[in-house]
């Protein structure tokens, strides 16, 4: 039997739960080498990222200047 905090469909199987909705995160890094991949600054170092920082580069580096934004909004 299914517990209460559980929906079931027609089948009787477990329904998965919705996800809840976050805000777009815009990317704050991105790869010299392959512009297209980017890092928003959460969650796991992408891999590029952690071997250009084994190999002594600074996160810094790969930084997304935005001429936009006024550089006390890119500290926050």
């Amino acid at each position: 039997m299914a517990s209460p905090r559980e929906q079931t469909d027609d089948e009787s199987r477990p329904v998965a739960k919705r996800r809840r909705k976050y805000p777009r995160v815009l990317p704050k890094y991105r790869n010299p080498q392959r512009p297209t991949e980017t890092w928003s600054g959460r969650g796991k170092l992408p891999r590029w990222l952690m071997v250009a920082t084994e190999n002594g580069q600074r996160i810094e580096e790969f930084r997304i200047v935005d001429a936009n934004v006024s550089l006390e909004r890119q500290r926050a």
